[in-house]
């Protein structure tokens, strides 16, 4: 909240709650809006992260892949 009282921009946070060993992830964005008052919008990206996270999973495999058939290919 000082940041957005200070800069008097848009900040975003994201951060993470464990709840019966649960993860899950939220943003939140806080807009400034008149002197000293602010607009918090929170919203859960808990399966956005882990599609971000299965997609670099994926890209990372690809790319090895592509390596190790380079390798073969050049044998």
């Amino acid at each position: 909240l000082a940041e957005v009282a200070t800069t008097r921009k848009l900040v975003s946070v994201e951060y993470s709650v464990v709840d019966d060993d649960i993860e899950r992830i939220f943003e939140a964005r806080l807009f400034p809006l008149l002197e000293r008052q602010k607009l918090a919008v929170v919203r859960e990206v808990t399966g956005l992260r882990m599609m971000e996270r299965a997609l670099r999973r994926s890209q990372e495999e690809l790319e090895q892949r592509v390596a190790q058939r380079t390798v073969e290919l050049s044998a």
